[in-house]
């Protein structure tokens, strides 16, 4: 699997055309046009708005109160954000250290070099086609699986070379990373019975322990990606956020 990296001045480029940058850069012009209005409107046009206004340690306590909401909620936001990619990483890990450990069980092998060879080649490809869907799966992006063939978001090692039994099941199946992750235990499951992979199962169980932990990894990570703030906590936030930014050109004029 290939991430691209982009250059950070694409990366602050992208980030001022997100939807949250847009609509907060709306919400200031908008202030700062009724400040400029309240302004006018007290010095030109004679309107004393002053004596209509609450008091200024009111508004004075309440705009803290809300950048001590907003505080929080940026924290919170760096919070899942810092966890979930640390959840990425530790999967992806878990992926790599269960294939590495597979791959040099093989090689105790005293079955044929091409049915080694044969076991080593699928299961890397399913290993590769489990990370993809991973991946795709916590960006909530639905992959291309219908028709004949299999077209993923990330790069896949020659997926062409899968038999074709499981892309049906892969195509077809709604869990696609759990049906993938089933074909990699019962892949090796089916290696050891044949002698394939001839190691002890006391060691052979940490692989399944790696895979375990790495399928458990992505839950995790995908509880954070597609599990939003509640929506009680996101709506208290977002009025007291529209109460600040009315209030706020009032004490800035």
């Amino acid at each position: 699997m290939r991430i691209d990296r982009q250059p950070r001045f694409l990366c602050l480029a992208s980030s001022l055309k997100s939807r949250a940058f847009l609509k907060s850069f709306a919400a200031a012009c908008c202030s700062g046009a009724i400040s400029v209005g309240v302004r006018y409107s007290d010095e030109e046009l004679g309107y004393d708005i002053e004596p209509s206004l609450p008091d200024m340690a009111i508004l004075s306590a309440f705009i803290t109160f809300s950048s001590l909401v907003a505080a929080f909620r940026t924290s919170n936001a760096l919070n899942r954000y810092t966890l979930g990619g640390g959840f990425v990483h530790k999967m992806i890990a878990g992926w790599f250290d269960a294939t590495s450990t597979l791959l040099a069980f093989a090689r105790a092998s005293d079955r044929p070099v091409d049915e080694v060879e044969n076991f080593q080649q699928v299961l890397v490809r399913l290993i590769s086609v489990l990370s993809a869907l991973c991946m795709s799966e916590l960006q909530s992006i639905d992959e291309e699986l219908t028709g004949r063939s299999l077209r993923f978001r990330f790069e896949v090692l020659e997926l062409e070379d899968l038999d074709v039994g499981s892309c049906g099941i892969i195509r077809s199946t709604t869990h696609k990373v759990e049906a993938v992750f089933q074909m990699v235990q019962a892949l090796v499951v089916d290696a050891h019975r044949t002698g394939v992979l001839s190691i002890a199962p006391p060691l052979l169980t940490r692989s399944f322990q790696e895979l375990g932990l790495a399928l458990t990894t992505f839950h995790e990570a995908k509880m954070i990606a597609c599990e939003p703030l509640p929506c009680a906590y996101g709506m208290i936030t977002f009025i007291i956020l529209a109460v600040q930014a009315l209030l706020v050109p009032f004490m800035v004029a």
